[in-house]
């Protein structure tokens, strides 16, 4: 981080300074023995970080985001939502009777507002329709250029003014509904049935995997449902339906429409940096399911994801042979797209790449321009971008067999799908090294080896490809029965409580939250303020 910042607006240090920290990071999975020049390297980048994160604890208290703990973007994320008495969650049984046995405190706190119980069969239908982001792509190799990127701007966030209020809104169960209301926020299951093509816009999950295929019966939220209808034409059947009520006029989360532009204001990458990464989080913490996750509200959060969603079918929508990737809140396009592009929260901004290579979701770059345009998952940009000569060749050499007579079923069957094995240097952390059985590694780093393959059918029906006039690999949607079911998450259990062995070797049940408190990621050598 604190190259990324220290060599912006911050200007941490001299030159010089940040010229030295920048090479040693480069060579740290190099060092093997505390040398001299190693010690300065160290207290050096410690002088400066702490000289960087004094100017960023002074930015966040001059705009009242004061976080409990400074650790992390979750907490400035928290900080907001305080900040703006955003409520909480409901106290759980085990969380009500251990309030209730407390001693009365003789400067108690103010109280937290806390949204109300909502009906367990609703949340139910709400966990099964929750999805996250959307990665997927229709085509594979090198695309000639030029490359349209478009990229809504903190989608996320962007989506939050418009959620229904917590505390007020009520949910109607309408099971003998015919159809679907024509406005207003609802949560509902279909059957749907996209007509054949490129790409398809309702979210289905199954054996943990995240798909959007041609057909099937899910749990989804009124936007992604709309924008599906409009963009891509798909016919739903209306199988049960929940609808939201609110007669009150709060707007809860309409102030992250200032703290957006406050970042703007003072730049996203510098002193707005607070602001942009506490933004970011904000939907996080909605979604938590883990620890004691105080703002988990699956709500805000499956509306936020929907929405973000739906947005990426209006350019599937315009060009659906066209678009060629979407990345969370991205859509690739070989053609210019008539969108909303301009500055402000939730429009899009348009990037011109000369072309682009797609090995899949998530690891993709333009062969024009790799010192800049590598985007990775897995292996950092780093290790991909000196390796995708090899990737254009594996590419090539497979495209070719492809294109033989008869040997396009045989690939397909025995999948013959290419891969390449790329080095990474992994540092082992502590939880790292528990986690793979051998703690004897913590705190080292070593080379491991990773298979980076094409293969496409975790996503995209496997047995369907076409090879495009431009050399490319197009592929499609996966089939489904229409009576297939999305295999939903379930509620969020803030009791629940885990085994662990015990002292004595026997199995023990703990509170989750205990043993997550047991674990941190960091050691608190400053005094909390």
């Amino acid at each position: 981080m604190f190259i990324r910042q220290g060599d912006t607006d911050w200007k941490i240090g001299t030159d010089e300074e940040r010229g030295i920290i920048r090479e040693n990071k480069t060579r740290r999975d190099e060092f093997s023995q505390l040398t001299d020049e190693i010690i300065e390297y160290c207290k050096l980048e410690c002088r400066l970080l702490a000289m960087l994160m004094t100017e960023f604890r002074e930015v966040c208290a001059a705009a009242g985001i004061v976080p409990q703990e400074w650790r992390g973007a979750g907490w400035l994320a928290s900080a907001l939502l305080k900040k703006h008495d955003v409520p909480k969650r409901p106290l759980t049984a085990r969380e009500a009777a251990a309030l209730a046995e407390r001693t009365p405190s003789k400067n108690p706190r103010p109280t937290e507002p806390r949204r109300p119980q909502r009906d367990p069969k609703f949340e139910i239908a709400a966990s099964a329709a929750f999805c996250g982001n959307r990665a997927e792509v229709s085509a594979l190799g090198f695309i000639p250029g030029p490359i349209y990127k478009y990229d809504k701007r903190s989608a996320h966030p962007a989506a939050m003014p418009h959620l229904p209020c917590p505390l007020h809104t009520l949910w109607e169960h309408k099971p003998r509904a015919s159809r679907l209301p024509d406005h207003g926020i609802y949560l509902a299951k279909v059957s749907f049935s996209h007509p054949d093509g490129p790409w398809c816009g309702l979210s289905f999950r199954r054996k943990g995997g995240l798909f959007w295929p041609l057909q099937g019966t899910t749990w989804s939220w009124s936007p992604e449902i709309g924008a599906a209808q409009r963009h891509l034409h798909v016919e739903v059947i209306l199988r049960d339906l929940w609808v939201a009520h609110c007669e009150c006029d709060c707007r809860p989360f309409e102030w992250v429409k200032d703290v957006y532009g406050e970042r703007r204001r003072l730049g996203s990458d510098t002193r707005g940096y607070p602001f942009k990464i506490g933004l970011a989080s904000l939907y996080g913490k909605t979604a938590q399911r883990c620890g004691r996750g105080p703002y988990h509200d699956i709500v805000s959060a499956g509306l936020i994801t929907a929405t973000t969603r739906a947005s990426l079918l209006e350019p599937l929508g315009q060009k659906p042979r066209s678009v060629v990737m979407l990345a969370t809140d991205a859509a690739f396009s070989r053609e210019r797209l008539s969108l909303d592009v301009g500055e402000g929260l939730g429009q899009w901004e348009e990037k011109v790449w000369p072309d682009l290579f797609i090995a899949q979701s998530g690891v993709y770059w333009s062969p024009s321009d790799l010192n800049l345009l590598v985007k990775s998952r897995g292996a950092p940009r780093s290790v991909i971008g000196p390796a995708a000569p090899r990737f254009h060749q594996a590419f090539t050499e497979w495209l070719d067999v492809l294109q033989r007579p008869g040997a396009m079923e045989c690939v397909l069957g025995e999948r013959l799908i290419p891969s390449v094995p790329v080095t990474v240097r992994v540092f082992n952390g502590c939880r790292l090294a528990m986690a793979r059985g051998k703690p004897w590694l913590a705190g080292r780093c070593e080379d491991v080896t990773r298979h980076v393959s094409f293969e496409w059918q975790t996503k995209r029906d496997p047995m369907r490809v076409e090879v495009s006039d431009d050399g490319y690999v197009r592929t499609f949607p996966l089939k489904n029965s229409i009576f297939a079911e999305s295999e939903g998450y379930e509620p969020a259990d803030f009791d629940r409580r885990i085994e662990i062995s015990g002292e004595s070797g026997g199995a023990v049940e703990i509170d989750e939250n205990t043993l997550l408190e047991g674990m941190p990621d960091f050691i608190p050598f400053l005094p909390k303020e």
